[in-house]
């Protein structure tokens, strides 16, 4: 809906991204419905030219990412999540590598390389971060995991957040023998504010092992 404030004959919705976070900063000086105008911070887009409207003698070009420039991103977007696991001599039983990123409900997010069997037992955090937004609850929040390319994932799908909730992708091959096995996989997660996309990240699971014979 249009606020009523223009700059060049357009309406400031027409020049600047709607604040889909819930961060961008309130400027009080420029009001519509008595309510002080806010967009999306500028950290999200790039700036526009000078609207000719000031704050604390600031131009408020420098607060607001200009409109269709905003990406939002989860901390995890760009990642590459690698789990291998090597039988060790004479060890028996299968050998298993699992690649996981987990979102968890404390607003949290953990890279994992999990080892089992094959005389290993590991389960390692590569990065971590926080997913969710300053001051909001779990509970206003779903998150979809979906395949891009590559070998079967687990945990695909929309969840909500009464739980962690996990994208992984693993392999196994027995400990005694020649066998080695290496899968890849391209996942996307969409993160969903009170019924709005507010992030995405693509990231990459990949995982190997092999027998020690």
């Amino acid at each position: 809906m249009a606020k009523g404030i223009r700059s060049g004959g357009w309406d400031f919705d027409d020049l600047f991204d709607q604040d889909v976070i819930g961060d961008g900063p309130p400027v009080p000086n420029l009001r519509s419905g008595g309510v002080p105008l806010r967009y999306a911070a500028l950290k999200y887009g790039q700036r526009r030219a000078d609207v000719g409207y000031r704050q604390d003698g600031v131009d408020v070009a420098n607060f607001w990412a200009a409109k269709g420039t905003s990406v939002y991103k989860l901390g995890f977007d760009g990642l590459l999540v690698s789990a291998s696991n090597g039988a060790r001599t004479n060890s028996t039983g299968n050998t298993n590598a699992t690649a996981l990123l987990w979102m968890h409900a404390n607003g949290t997010w953990e890279a994992r390389r999990s080892a089992t069997g094959g005389g290993n037992n590991s389960n390692t955090v590569a990065a971590s971060g926080t997913w969710i937004d300053p001051g909001a609850g779990a509970g206003e929040y779903l998150v979809l995991f979906e395949q891009l390319s590559g070998s079967p994932v687990s945990g695909l799908g929309w969840y909500d957040f009464t739980a962690s909730r996990a994208a992984s992708l693993g392999v196994s091959v027995r400990s005694q023998s020649t066998d080695y096995v290496e899968q890849s996989a391209s996942v996307k997660a969409t993160l969903r504010r009170n019924g709005i996309d507010i992030r995405t990240a693509v990231f990459n699971l990949r995982a190997q092992a092999n027998g020690w014979v």
